[in-house]
């Protein structure tokens, strides 16, 4: 039986590009436009993709109180339950998505 492991790395680069990403996001979210892009490893990517990628590492790591205090203000959320990466990530990814389709970037 293969143990899975709880706790999968984040890469810094990766964490700090979402970090980024989830601070960057409330105006998109807000204003509409073009979807924001970010600068990770010698590559402009949109927030989504970047989303994605933390999305692929399962990671269950929590993510600063910044960054999930910023997240749950575009959720609308009043939970104090602490959020890892991949939830958050989700999170966002959902409300980039949902924008899209209202054309909205």
């Amino acid at each position: 039986m293969v143990e899975l492991q709880s706790e999968p790395d984040l890469s810094p680069d990766l964490q700090e590009a979402f970090d980024e990403a989830a601070l960057i996001a409330r105006e998109y979210l807000r204003f509409g436009g073009r979807e924001p892009r970010l600068l990770f490893r010698r590559e402009y990517l949109p927030l989504s993709r970047i989303c994605e990628l933390v999305l692929e590492t399962n990671c269950n790591l929590r993510m600063p109180v910044g960054v999930e205090d910023n997240l749950r203000r575009l959720l609308r959320l009043r939970s104090r339950h602490r959020s890892s990466y991949s939830t958050g990530a989700g999170c966002l990814l959902k409300l980039i998505n949902d924008k899209k389709q209202e054309g909205g970037g």
